[in-house]
């Protein structure tokens, strides 16, 4: 918080590891920028798609079942603390709003 800087863009968890320090959220580029639909990386990343579906398909499914289980309540304890300990730095109270 050296006042170098007057705003940025960044998204959870670093948006939630920030918040947790002090700092203030100006907006939420999801509301802002609606007509946006996917970032301009996920095009470029389509004819690798096209070609790895294999690999692809499931890499989702898991990563889709990961995150059901991490927000499960019953799980909640577990996954804050894979969350912290994958973040160094990240302040629990950040992780458990991530986990929300």
């Amino acid at each position: 918080m050296e006042g170098k800087i007057a705003g940025t863009n960044i998204s959870s968890p670093v948006r939630n590891i920030a918040e947790s320090k002090g700092y203030t959220r100006l907006g939420d580029t999801t509301t802002t920028f609606r007509s946006v639909s996917r970032p301009r990386s996920a095009l470029r990343a389509v004819p690798w798609a096209k070609q790895n579906g294999d690999k692809l398909v499931p890499f989702i499914r898991s990563y889709v079942a990961a995150n059901g289980l991490a927000v499960q309540p019953a799980n909640k304890d577990e996954a804050v603390s894979i969350y912290v300990k994958n973040l160094p730095g990240a302040p629990r109270p950040a992780a458990e709003k991530a986990m929300k």
